[in-house]
């Protein structure tokens, strides 16, 4: 509008202008022909008089008229005025956020390397030209670059405007990726033909199977932690070691495909990049440990390992090698410690320069099944890794962690991490809003007779799998409970709910229970669901149940 509003404005200035000239002719004229009868005779008829007089009046009220429409176009000019004023205004906050979300992601850069010194002349550096595009060049260059987190300070509310952008991103991911999986699960079930079904089976695994590097770290301590400074106190390391590690990641061409509690789950192309970022991380954390109390520390406990697995973007991870890395990294590795198992060590040991920075030292084996396979520690030369110059003191801005938390507890954490002194008021404010006792229930799903040696066995528990889930989710709703996200959008066979009270949630667990045993209801493709069960009552924080912390669903999950 603004662009041709001034021409339309003075375009009907003049056609006003024009009409008032010709009033003022037209009053001229009706007053010199009054004249002129008055002085020739005084015979003019009483109609004439009356008649003269009308016409003088409607002259008056069209002069009123003119000057109302000559007040509202100056009206109108002022008002177009302040619209463009306000365009403007929205025009510069909108290049401000810009700005704000271009610096927000660009958390990583790398600085170039110093000349190359006799010392360190089969040291491969990790050349890096965008945070996610990794590679690693040969030995012609002398060290491994410094990798520099840099951060923005920048005003709260654009901030909180990254994180909800950020939230909205991960939910739409979440949802779009569960879509297209389901849809062609469902192509694949209802093939007319063998044929058909086949075909359907193979285009799943070539788009969801993969043969790739799986890392998998855990941070130590939350027992300890949480019951000496609280729940919160761990929620703010957590955040803290997100922020750190996802950008060494990152920048060694790792995809983050998801976080439970204080695990991450990342993905890359070769074993040798996977090893180098877990050393960077394990060095990161040692800067940021000196000088701290103990349950200040971030203590990472990381794995490994190579092979194929089932990879549903920006969702889950399951199937192959998973169990094994999980195990490794959860239960096996020790505080600042990383094993790896074969073929992570024989693809790292054929590069000359790796071999340099890395060596691994065999532990004991991992039990897997009936059989044992070798695992080794990774333990790098320190001396010639080097930690990031300046570490993050924020949240991380990043879909698949913000789409698991609400804005306004991401911004309480935010200023936990930068007002130490403010903790105790800043727990008080978190477990406010989000601190509720009820009760927990998990379902862990469990196959009688399956058919796990059956062709397509894998693609029938993941169907069995989220069809289960999704009635799970119904029962669950009627008796007023609700499934917490960050379980139940995973293709993990589990569900994990919190309800008021405790017989919603106990009902809830025989229905579901009986509906898996009930005579009437055929096995699912993959075999009969025996589902177990554990319900625990106690304080929980929830997250809007988008996720939730507390001892009660430690319980209920050991249950």
């Amino acid at each position: 509008v603004a662009p041709h509003a001034p021409e339309h404005t003075q375009s009907h200035r003049n056609k006003l202008t024009r009409a008032s000239t010709d009033q003022t002719q037209l009053t001229a004229r009706m007053g010199s022909k009054g004249s002129k009868g008055a002085s020739s005779t005084k015979s003019r008829s009483r109609a004439d008089s009356q008649k003269l007089g009308s016409q003088a009046s409607h002259g008056a009220d069209k002069d009123d008229r003119v000057a109302a429409h000559i007040a509202m176009v100056e009206t109108m000019q002022k008002q177009m005025q302040q619209m463009d004023d306000k365009i403007k205004a929205i025009s510069t906050q909108n290049e401000a956020l810009q700005g704000e979300v271009a610096l927000l992601r660009s958390e990583t850069r790398l600085r170039e390397p110093p000349p190359q010194s006799q010392t360190n002349d089969n040291v491969a550096p990790v050349s890096v030209s965008s945070p996610k595009s990794a590679r690693l060049e040969g030995p012609s260059r002398s060290r491994l670059e410094d990798v520099i987190i840099t951060t923005d300070q920048g005003d709260s509310v654009l901030r909180e405007q990254v994180y909800g952008l950020s939230r909205n991103i991960g939910l739409m991911q979440n949802f779009l990726s569960i879509d297209n999986l389901r849809r062609m699960l469902k192509g694949w079930r209802l093939a007319a033909t063998e044929e058909a079904r086949s075909s359907a089976a193979e285009n799943i695994r070539n788009h969801y199977v993969r043969n790739c590097t799986l890392l998998v770290s855990d941070m130590s301590g939350f027992t300890r932690i949480t019951k000496e400074d609280g729940i919160c106190h761990f929620l703010m390391l957590t955040k803290q070691m997100q922020a750190m590690c996802i950008p060494l990641i990152e920048s060694f061409g790792g995809t983050l495909v998801k976080v439970e509690a204080d695990n991450l789950f990342v993905i890359f192309s070769s074993p040798h990049l996977a090893v180098m970022a877990s050393m960077h991380c394990q060095a990161a954390t040692m800067k940021h440990n000196e000088g701290k109390r103990k349950n200040d520390q971030l203590l990472l406990s990381m794995s490994v390992v190579h092979g194929p697995l089932f990879h549903i973007p920006g969702v889950d991870l399951f199937g192959g090698i998973v169990p094994m890395g999980f195990q490794l990294g959860e239960d096996l590795a020790g505080k600042s410690e990383t094993l790896v198992m074969e073929p992570v060590v024989s693809s790292c040991q054929q590069l000359d320069w790796m071999r340099e920075l890395v060596t691994f030292e065999k532990v004991d084996p991992m039990r897997v099944g009936d059989e044992e396979k070798p695992v080794w520690r990774a333990k790098p030369d320190l001396s010639r890794f080097n930690a990031p110059a300046k570490l993050i003191s924020m949240p991380i801005v990043n879909p698949q962690v913000n789409s698991e938390e609400p804005v306004e507890f991401l911004t309480l954490m935010e200023q936990r991490i930068r007002g130490p002194a403010r903790a105790a008021d800043i727990d008080e404010r978190i477990k406010e809003l989000y601190t509720e006792r009820c009760t927990v229930l998990v379902i862990d799903l469990h196959f009688e007779d399956a058919n796990r040696d059956e062709l397509d066995g894998d693609l029938k528990l993941l169907e069995s799998v989220i069809s289960l889930k999704t009635e799970a989710e119904q029962m669950c709703k009627i008796h007023f409970g609700q499934p917490v996200a960050s379980m139940q959008t995973r293709a993990s066979a589990g569900i994990f709910a919190l309800f008021p009270s405790s017989a919603g949630a106990f009902a809830a667990a025989t229905d579901f229970a009986a509906l898996c045993f009930s005579s009437d209801r055929p096995p699912t493709s993959y075999g009969r669901c025996s589902p177990s069960f554990g319900l625990a009552v106690g304080e929980v924080l929830n997250l809007g149940y988008n996720n939730a912390f507390g001892d009660a669903i430690n319980v209920a999950f050991k249950l």
